[in-house]
């Protein structure tokens, strides 16, 4: 923790030195000092990504990861199906709100843990289960601003989108195992 640390001390040094320099003396700027701290800047920038990423493929991490990805999943496709469960009855100003009250403690879980799945089970899963994270999270964000508006049609032909999208990722994330 404490190399990140001086990463992003060095970072920052760099940076602000650099901009320093180059507004102080406009015309003729120092480029030795002014690379050097470009170079320090981009160290800083090194040491931070090495670190985080060790820290991101830690054994422990991606087990706890990969466990939180499988179980907000699941909960979203039960929260869409719940959601989607009113049907032709629901009321298209309330949508909106079950959306916000119910799915975005899973989405932000999800999202944290995303990229266990490349680290654990390679860049093409990572890709074919946020492939269809990803459209469904687009279809929410619609059935969101159609209820809103108050189109009862749109909002439910894309929250059954939803569903079938998360259920899809849901799929293809268990396959993996």
């Amino acid at each position: 923790m404490k190399i990140k640390w001086i990463g992003y001390l060095l970072f920052t040094v760099g940076v602000l030195g650099g901009s320093l320099i180059s507004v102080l003396e406009v015309l003729a700027v120092q480029w030795g000092n002014f690379i050097a701290l470009i170079v320090i800047a981009l160290l800083g920038i090194f040491i931070v990504r090495r670190e985080i990423n060790k820290e991101s493929t830690h054994e422990g991490k991606l087990a706890g990861n990969i466990q939180d990805i499988s179980e907000s999943l699941e909960k979203i496709v039960a929260e869409v199906k719940a959601i989607n469960s009113s049907g032709e009855d629901a009321n298209p100003y309330e949508i909106h709100k079950k959306i916000d009250d119910n799915l975005p403690d899973y989405f932000e879980t999800f999202v944290k843990a995303r990229e266990s799945i490349g680290h654990v089970y390679g860049l093409q899963a990572y890709a074919e289960v946020m492939s269809s994270f990803a459209a469904g999270e687009r279809y929410i964000n619609r059935v969101w601003s159609a209820s809103a508006d108050g189109y009862i049609d749109e909002s439910l032909e894309y929250l059954n989108r939803a569903e079938e999208q998360f259920a899809d990722a849901r799929e293809k994330f268990k396959a993996l195992k």
